[in-house]
């Protein structure tokens, strides 16, 4: 069986560190110093070949490690679970040995504790929908190094508080890896919900929720979902390739949540999707690679803000359907085959301090037929305070230096609100996007083959 992980306080808490890919950085300026007595034939430095190999030995390292490949999930056959039926708990009273406890007295200081068990779920025709179901309770438990698979869902949590799941197992269930129903002061974290029929994760009907650092691959529907759920923390999660055409993540007449630094992405339909929700915050996640960016639909007054929107086949941010009163702004919006942000059937949205580039096709030139954003609502603004937005395709001239573009070279945007950003931005207020250590190493490489081509230049002219 695994160790017990330390809990504090009867809830467990994960935290990661936040880290970049920033490269380091050559000076390519150095130039070598070539005697003029005496013409011959030029030379490779042994060096030089050196650097080639080496360059494209970490290029291929790096090409392999961008590939796509298989999901890292936990080898069962490699961890010491002890097999059992299912466990059903549906009172404080249930907390026993006869029903996988292990240990605990239930208070905060010290939760019951289930661990380390492999159950093979009941089928549909089973009156327990889950390996672990628990219902109606108060007491401070956990359930953690669990393999839960086969089953209808992993873990069932029903009308409880105080609950945790940390670091199990649901895999190959029938509907959900984990599913959270009229629950509050509960916690998920560090979980893995891969390949379940429908959901990785799915929270309804509940209230102060911890959802952090949970992987939720390949499953069939959505990756996350949390329904009419409030007052919650989503963090840290991994979110990435549903089988059909659902978002990555999913939160849908939920208010007043936190949906903070999860990575979205491989779904052919939106990478994040809230729908009729209000209050919520949605900043630094990290949403590439998807049908589309971030979908918000019939919403109001939600915020989001230091979110990466990039490589996705769609819009990068799309707010529609009767959206108002959202503020978009310190995104970093860039190589979106749609628009970066487009605006429809939606009134009193504001955009502002963003950065864009490259999105529908734009380049550094502005082009009246590639224009980066779209609007088709009513009141919108597209800038705040005298502050617009980044365009890459339109930075110049500043020939004050405050940072906007001179008049009268406003931002037209696309679409019948005939909308302007009045004060574009000339330098970026987010940092342009680093490229991680595929682009430098693929830089490298280019440097590389140009450098030896003017060796060989020079070294015909010797001859």
């Amino acid at each position: 069986m695994r160790d017990s992980a330390p809990i504090s306080n009867g809830r467990l808490v994960a935290e990661r560190p936040i880290s970049g890919r920033f490269g380091p950085i050559i000076d390519r300026n150095a130039q070598l110093a070539v005697a003029p007595r005496k013409r011959r034939k030029a030379r490779v430095p042994a060096a030089t070949f050196a650097l080639a190999g080496l360059v494209l030995a970490s290029l291929a390292a790096a090409l392999a490690m961008y590939s796509p490949g298989p999901v890292d999930v936990p080898d069962p056959a490699q961890v010491s679970y002890l097999a059992r039926p299912p466990i059903f708990i549906n009172s404080d009273l249930g907390f026993v040995l006869a029903n996988g406890v292990s240990s605990g007295s239930g208070t905060e200081a010290d939760p019951f504790v289930i661990e380390g068990w492999d159950i093979d779920g009941p089928d549909g025709l089973a009156t327990e929908p889950a390996a672990v179901r628990i219902e109606n309770t108060t007491a401070h438990f956990v359930v953690r190094g669990c393999y839960l698979h086969t089953g209808i869902n992993g873990i069932y949590f029903k009308n409880l508080t105080n609950g945790t799941a940390y670091d199990n197992l649901c895999k190959n269930n029938t509907r959900q890896g984990i599913y959270l129903n009229t629950a509050s002061n509960t916690t998920l974290v560090e979980n893995n919900c891969t390949e379940n029929l429908r959901t990785g994760i799915s929270v309804y009907y509940s209230t102060d929720i911890d959802i952090i650092s949970n992987t939720c691959w390949l499953n069939e529907w959505y990756g996350l979902v949390v329904y009419e759920s409030h007052y919650s923390l989503v963090d840290l999660n991994d979110c990435r390739d549903p089988v059909q055409a659902y978002p990555a993540m999913f939160l849908s007449g939920s208010n007043y949540n936190n949906v903070t630094r999860n990575t979205c992405s491989g779904s052919s339909s939106y990478g994040i999707y809230l729908s009729s929700s209000a209050g919520n915050t949605v900043a630094a996640n990290h949403v590439e690679g998807n049908g589309g960016g971030i979908l918000v639909g019939g919403s109001t007054g939600n915020t989001l803000s230091f979110n990466n929107v990039s490589f996705n086949t769609g819009e990068g941010i799309y707010i529609s359907t009767s959206s108002s009163f959202n503020e978009v702004s310190n995104n970093t919006l860039w190589n979106n085959t749609g628009y970066c942000v487009r605006i429809s059937a939606s009134s009193y949205n504001t955009v502002y301090n963003n950065t864009f580039m490259y999105n529908n096709g734009a380049n550094d030139i502005l082009d009246l037929g590639r224009l980066q954003a779209r609007d088709d609502g009513v009141e919108n603004r597209w800038n705040l305070s005298g502050r617009g937005n980044y365009w890459a395709d339109l930075t110049l001239p500043d020939a004050d230096g405050d940072g906007i573009v001179d008049d009268p070279n406003d931002y037209p945007l696309a679409g019948s609100a005939g909308a302007y950003d009045r004060y574009p931005l000339a330098v970026p207020t987010v940092p342009i996007p680093e490229f991680g250590p595929l682009a430098f190493l693929l830089a490298a490489f280019a440097g590389l083959v140009v450098a030896m081509a003017r060796m060989r230049a020079r070294t015909g002219q010797a001859e």
